[in-house]
Formats: structure tokens, sequence, C-alpha cells
């Protein structure tokens, strides 16, 4: 949460994320936010970094200009979303469900009517 909030606010780095959103008040908002209401603390920005860096990148691609010898694979994750728009330039996910396949490889995608039952 506290890497999608500071893209939301435009801070420019984790470490400046870090400074600016360490308060008690920034903390116990985010902690409320992620249903969490005992967060103390939020993860250093080195933290959020490794956490990202092991994610699994298998999962779901696409494969583009197939059979040909140009042909790659692209990787990426439905999403469904309901999302808070503030301004133009400006808008919050505020509920996320990703659309989910059962097993590795798979023909059809989920589909968002699943999705939004969950």
């Amino acid at each position: 949460m506290a890497r999608i909030l500071s893209s939301i606010f435009y801070i420019s780095s984790m470490r400046n994320t870090s400074q600016e959103f360490n308060s008690d008040t920034v903390i116990e908002n985010i902690g409320y936010l992620c249903g969490r209401p005992e967060l103390s603390e939020l993860p250093y920005w080195e933290t959020v970094n490794d956490y990202l860096k092991r994610l699994d990148p298998k999962s779901l691609y696409r494969i583009h200009r197939k059979g040909s010898p140009e042909e790659y694979r692209e990787y990426y994750y439905y999403v469904l979303e309901a999302k808070l728009v503030l301004r133009e330039d400006i808008l919050v996910s505020i509920m996320t469900e990703f659309v989910e396949n059962e097993g590795s490889e798979v023909e059809k995608q989920d589909c968002e009517r699943k999705g939004i039952c969950r």
C-alpha cells in the first residue's frame, strides 16, 4: 500500500516515501486501508524492493506473432478494479480482484463475471 500511495502522491523514490510516510498518523491510516489496525510501522523501501524482486513472473501471458520468427511472450495479470476518479489524471484503485486461472497452462482466461462474484 505504501508503494501504491507513493505513486498516487507523485513521490519520486521509495527512500522519499519512507521519509514522507514516517508518522503515526500516516501509518495508522495505511493500516486502516489495509485492514490491519495493529500496524505500527511501514516496511523500509529496501524491504519492499526485496519483496518485489522475489515475485514469480511466470504466470499469465500472451504469445504475440505466434508461429513467426518474431514470436514473443508478454506476461501480465488481468484484474477487475473499482476506481475512484479524483481528477482527470488521478485514479485510485479501491478494490482489485485478480481474474485467475486454475492450473499453469490454460487456453482460456478466467472471466470478469466470476471475478466480480469473488
